[in-house]
């Protein structure tokens, strides 16, 4: 999780992308993304302008989410 968050941390990135990256399946980076979401480090949005995945994800705007983008 700290892999994949370290990553998001980096910039905007899709699902897929981070799958490649950390060469992990798309279904696990799905459920790591989830966890992370359910514990408000990241945010996924809908972007129809990029090609492939939509989802992006970012750091989400809480205080532990940009502690712990600070420490990284």
């Amino acid at each position: 999780m700290i892999k994949t968050f370290e990553k998001v941390a980096h910039g905007t990135i899709t699902i897929d992308n981070l799958a490649k990256v950390l060469r992990k399946s798309v279904n696990r980076m799905t459920e790591i993304i989830g966890d992370l979401e359910k514990e408000g480090f990241v945010t996924k949005h809908l972007n129809y302008t990029i090609q492939g995945s939509r989802k992006t994800i970012e750091i989400a705007n809480t205080l532990h989410a940009i502690k712990l983008k600070e420490l990284i």
